[in-house]
């Protein structure tokens, strides 16, 4: 058995480190061949759904960043919605609305429901063309929107991610270390996804999505269980597989630029460490289940990301 597991982490080990190569390749030598057709003339209705659970002032900064963008202001809100923190989030927002009027929705749930209700929540009260999911404690660059949008001039392109920074990473060794993960994990790994448009993860942190594939995935969302227990995390993964599943491209625009706080404690990083590894062990037990709807539907590509790649999770990030 010993020999097996660690016959399995080379294999991982191997397999990881090729892939970052062949993606430096891509993003040094041929970075066309990750790219994507962008129209800057497309200007659709964006709402960006922003949910809170406290997070106190930061939601506040967060917010404006946002409202900063370099993008037409009668063309895209926020829509912002605290998940009954213990903190001040709500006065925050309730602030924003106030300092903002017309450009910030703040809503509250009646309890604490989850990052996915929540965000079915209010998508409910957007009519925009594209719904953006965001983290509450993301800053946007300025172009961000603008960069998100102009992927979707292809009909056929359903979900446009951007790349993830640390906003603390010189706090300690521990934020340090994963500045340099996320930039492997959430930027450098995704070019080779990126290479044909099947990227099997667009983080939660910042997915732009078609308001009809958003509609069209809900139900699906909502009835999420793991044998029998609701599943109320990793959305972020469940969305863009039933995206890919459906026929339509994923993507992630490295130009598409936001900024998060990583984890400065052990407890809060091996909570988030262990988070998503449940939302990769899950999707890739959907995988299976599904396997025969990715033949033909899915780029054999997206299939390995799907298959391998996940058995990964547990071994080597």
């Amino acid at each position: 058995m010993l020999i097996f597991i660690l016959c399995v982490l080379g294999l991982r080990l191997f397999l990881s480190l090729a892939k970052y190569a062949w993606s430096l390749v891509m993003r040094i030598g041929h970075p066309q061949l990750a790219g994507v057709k962008q129209d800057f003339s497309l200007e659709p209705t964006v709402s960006i759904l922003l949910p809170c659970f406290n997070e106190g002032p930061d939601v506040y900064n967060s917010i404006r960043t946002i409202l900063e963008c370099d993008y037409p202001v009668d063309k895209f809100k926020v829509i912002a919605t605290d998940d009954r923190s213990r903190d001040d989030s709500w006065e925050w927002l309730q602030k924003a609305a106030a300092d903002f009027p017309g450009r910030v929705v703040a809503r509250r749930n009646p309890k604490n429901m989850g990052k996915s209700r929540t965000l079915i929540g209010a998508s409910h009260v957007s009519n925009s063309d594209i719904i953006i999911v965001i983290d509450s404690d993301c800053i946007f660059a300025k172009d961000t929107i603008r960069q998100l949008v102009t992927c979707f001039a292809d009909p056929k392109m359903g979900i446009v991610g951007g790349t993830v920074g640390i906003r603390n990473p010189n706090t300690n060794s521990l934020t340090q270390v994963q500045t340099y993960v996320y930039f492997l994990a959430f930027d450098l790994w995704k070019t080779y996804e990126n290479w044909t448009k099947s990227v099997t993860c667009v983080g939660g942190y910042l997915l732009a999505i078609r308001r009809h594939l958003f509609e069209q995935i809900e139900p699906k969302i909502l009835n999420r269980n793991w044998f029998g227990v609701e599943v109320v995390e990793g959305e972020d993964r469940f969305i863009t597989h039933h995206a890919l599943l459906l026929g339509y491209d994923t993507y992630v625009n490295t130009k598409a630029r936001c900024w998060t706080n990583a984890p400065d404690k052990y407890p809060q990083f091996f909570k988030q460490q262990y988070r998503w590894r449940k939302s990769g062990v899950r999707d890739l037990f959907l995988t299976y289940k599904l396997l025969w709807s990715h033949l033909g539907t899915v780029h054999p590509n997206g299939v390995y990301c799907s298959t391998i790649a996940p058995l990964t999770l547990l071994t080597f990030t």
